[in-house]
């Protein structure tokens, strides 16, 4: 009896090292499988890291500058040219400081020599499908950021000249385009009573912006 005991407990014994054995084999195979530890970053490293982070901190502070009064324009506008190949500006007027109250469109009118008029509405974002949008995008980034900005006048000549020679007639020349502002102030926002966007206020008001008048010069393909 004592004998059958005692070799029973070998056998529980022997089962359990087995057990532990596959275990530990088991453990060690998808140890193995497991990416390895990465390295310690060395110093230099770790110094080429801050010095970028830092570098790149230092030039957007710096472009930040750049479009305030710590600087003129002038001033500004070479940082920026200097920086310009990191693509890191970035326009912040669209917050501030001087936010716009009104929804506005661009009118162009074309004056010919015989006194005929010729209007030209750019595409209204809020009257198009999503498709149109994007098939218009570049006319509303032009005509309403950039030719709105007094900084940007030094272009209103080149985008005249434009139309004039898109709408050349040999017997009836274009004599003059004018840029108008047609707008309505936005609406306050009311939380029980949403305006949305296509539901705005017809522009009922109208502003002057910008005349050329076109010269023989100016119809003349380079």
């Amino acid at each position: 009896m004592e004998k059958g005991i005692y070799n029973s407990g070998n056998d529980s014994h022997d089962s359990v090292e087995g057990s532990l054995a596959a275990g530990y084999s088991d453990c060690f195979k998808a140890a193995s499988l497991l990416p390895p530890r990465r390295k310690k970053p060395q110093a230099y490293q770790y110094f080429s890291y801050n010095a970028a982070l830092l570098s790149f901190l230092s030039i957007a502070f710096l472009m930040g500058l750049s479009e305030l009064p710590f600087f003129t324009y002038p001033e500004g506008r070479k940082i920026r040219t200097v920086f310009a190949p990191l693509n890191l500006r970035q326009f912040w007027r669209l917050f501030g400081p001087d936010l716009r109250t009104y929804n506005f469109h661009t009118l162009l009118v074309i004056e010919f020599a015989d006194g005929t008029l010729k209007y030209r509405e750019v595409p209204r974002m809020e009257l198009l499908s999503v498709q149109e949008r994007f098939i218009h995008e570049k006319l509303r980034s032009i005509f309403s950021h950039f030719l709105p900005v007094e900084i940007n006048k030094v272009f209103f000549p080149a985008v005249a000249r434009y139309y004039a020679r898109a709408n050349f007639d040999a017997e009836n020349q274009p004599v003059k385009i004018s840029f108008y502002f047609l707008y309505h102030e936005t609406p306050p926002p009311d939380t029980k009573n949403w305006v949305y966007r296509d539901q705005s206020p017809y522009h009922t008001r109208k502003i002057l912006h910008f005349v050329y008048r076109v010269m023989p010069s100016d119809l003349v393909s380079n």
